[in-house]
């Protein structure tokens, strides 16, 4: 676990070898890349059950969260997860060759098509939110964490880190 000792002397080491550095900011990312990390292992154990890795969870995820009819772009998706063009085009072929998605052309325009969650996703991706939900409040217990707290703290890290992505524009 780490305390405020700890982070410390992690951020005196920060100024020793990288002088110029904002050793306050520079702990943050590095420890906000650390938890990011170990979030994502918790989120494998949960959907590996569910023949699942977490990319292909994230993108039923986006989808299902977007609402009938859970239908977006790649672009978008790729924004959303932040996850390159290629390795979307690779997860959505492995969620389409499992029947969780399928690719839907526009009315508006032939030649683009969307990812749309099937029956069969919009099942699978009931079941692993709910796991995950059971994993979530074991780590944040809500009597003991002031979540609203965490909650505001972590939506100004990911605005800082996301102003540099340019903005995930809808479809």
């Amino acid at each position: 676990m780490l305390d405020e000792r700890l982070q410390r002397a992690y951020e005196r080491i920060v100024a020793e070898r990288l002088p110029e550095a904002d050793t306050t900011a520079f702990s943050l990312f590095t420890f906000a890349l650390g938890a990011g990390r170990r979030a994502e292992g918790i989120l494998g154990d949960v959907v590996r059950p569910h023949g699942l890795d977490g990319s292909q969870f994230s993108v039923l995820m986006v989808l299902w969260m977007n609402g009938p009819p859970y239908r977006l772009s790649p672009t978008n998706l790729s924004r959303n997860i932040a996850q390159s063009p290629s390795g979307m085009t690779h997860t959505v072929k492995r969620l389409t060759s499992a029947g969780l998605v399928t690719r839907v052309g526009l009315e508006t325009d032939g030649r683009a098509k969307h990812v749309e969650l099937t029956p069969e996703g919009i099942e699978l991706v009931e079941r692993c939110a709910k796991d995950l939900t059971t994993a979530v409040e074991r780590i944040f217990p809500r009597p003991e964490l002031q979540l609203e707290d965490l909650a505001a703290a972590q939506r100004k890290i990911v605005a800082a880190i996301v102003q540099h992505l340019g903005p995930v524009s809808p479809d």
